[in-house]
């Protein structure tokens, strides 16, 4: 998936409203949010953006439509990070006090590959978003790493 789809499940969640509930708020149309969530598109406006956060502000106690629109903005931005040099950009929420926030979504520091599997990795990266084929593969084998134990796997 992508992490603006990640982050509108996570709010969807804790709003306890579902896509035909935050469509008929008015926030964007119900087919735009089916397509954000699957991963299809990836893009949402700023227009849109602030419309999303207003209604899920209203939903959640105790938030403010500012930082529900940074946590958005976040991951619309991640979703734009990729390809060569990607790894070299770090993107973080600050807290009121201009501090970095620790969140769970914000980047590890991942080992370095050998170089071919970089490779490949980059050549998936070049053609997930154009390609469905290619991201019902990726889906299917990071739902794989997550259902397994890196020990209880067998290749």
């Amino acid at each position: 998936m992508s992490y603006i789809s990640n982050a509108l499940d996570e709010l969807l969640v804790t709003s306890k409203l579902t896509a035909a509930g935050l469509a008929r708020a008015g926030a964007v149309s119900a087919a735009h949010i089916s397509r954000i969530r699957s991963g299809v598109q990836v893009w949402v406006s700023p227009k849109e953006l602030t419309a999303l956060s207003e209604v899920f502000a209203k939903h959640i106690q105790g938030t403010h439509p500012h930082s529900i629109h940074a946590q958005l903005l976040l991951a619309r931005l991640k979703d734009e990070c990729a390809g060569p040099g990607a790894a070299q950009i770090n993107i973080a929420l600050k807290s009121k006090v201009g501090k970095s926030a620790t969140c769970e979504s914000a980047p590890t520091k991942k080992p370095a590959l050998p170089p071919r599997m970089q490779r490949n990795l980059d050549i998936i990266v070049d053609h997930i978003a154009d390609n469905r084929h290619v991201r019902d593969l990726v889906e299917t084998t990071a739902n794989f790493c997550r259902s397994t134990h890196p020990t209880q796997r067998q290749f």
